[in-house]
């Protein structure tokens, strides 16, 4: 009796819930130094009120990559987006990490013409980091940031953002190099310790989200404070796919480009 029971229950779920085909997302981001990639496979059931996948990252640079493995899940709860996701690398070359994530998004609607959207983020992160004097240490990071924008008439956009970071080891001091941060980085290709900013756009036509910012950082790994100018187009060419270019300037004893690809698959 159980076996026809648990049947039964599975036809009626089959019957009264929506499946969509799995989803691809790829994010790269990357400059002449180092580049740092993650790719995940997310499959949504129960109407797109639950998701669970899993993946693979890359960080490396010229002279290698370290592999991980990601796994993720999320719910719908009452509009508001709960993500959680794990990453993990063994050991290579003596180096690997493990972190653990906890996403959040959420849109409150003001008015008619204005809505307010709103996502949060949490971490805590362990990660063997390469020294200049060629040696390795393991730097646990805490990190919370959190982004507040205003949508008006679907179109117009402003926003402000915040981040902050905490770390068992003082990463000045023991000479980190930037190719092997990946992990902790968050904003322009460097761990950072606190950052603002504000970011502004406008969306053209249902396809195309052209966004600009500027971020004060105060870096981790001695390198000192910034203003990072960023610029963001978003573009939905096909119903299945969406892609978003970034690009953040970093001006320090030396100037560089972080750029980053996003692109989103969903059949």
């Amino acid at each position: 009796m159980s076996a026809r029971v648990l049947l039964l229950y599975g036809c009626l779920l089959a019957g009264t819930t929506r499946v969509r085909a799995a989803e691809l997302d790829v994010d790269v981001a990357a400059n002449p130094d180092f580049i740092y990639s993650t790719s995940d496979v997310v499959q949504a059931v129960l109407d797109d009120k639950l998701r669970f996948g899993a993946g693979w990252a890359l960080l490396g640079d010229t002279r290698g990559t370290r592999h991980g493995a990601r796994a993720l899940g999320g719910v719908d709860f009452n509009g508001v987006d709960i993500a959680a996701i794990v990453s993990w690398a063994p050991a290579q070359e003596g180096r690997g990490w493990l972190a653990a994530e906890l996403e959040m998004d959420d849109e409150i609607a003001i008015d008619d013409r204005v809505a307010l959207t709103l996502h949060a983020e949490s971490a805590a992160r362990r990660a063997d980091l390469a020294t200049s004097a060629g040696g390795v240490i393991t730097a646990g990071q805490l990190h919370a940031a959190a982004l507040a924008t205003l949508v008006a008439d679907g179109r117009w956009r402003v926003g402000a953002l915040g981040a902050a970071s905490l770390y068992d080891v003082d990463l000045a001091r023991r000479g980190v190099r930037q190719s092997d941060a990946g992990v902790l980085v968050s904003i322009a290709g460097r761990p950072e310790r606190w950052a603002f900013g504000v970011r502004g756009g406008r969306r053209f036509g249902d396809s195309l989200l052209v966004e600009l910012g500027l971020t004060g950082v105060a870096f981790a790994d001695g390198t000192g404070a910034a203003c990072v100018p960023r610029v963001s187009v978003r573009a939905h060419p096909l119903r299945w796919l969406t892609m978003e270019l970034t690009g953040e300037l970093l001006v320090l004893a030396t100037t560089s480009l972080v750029g980053g690809l996003a692109v989103e698959v969903t059949p």
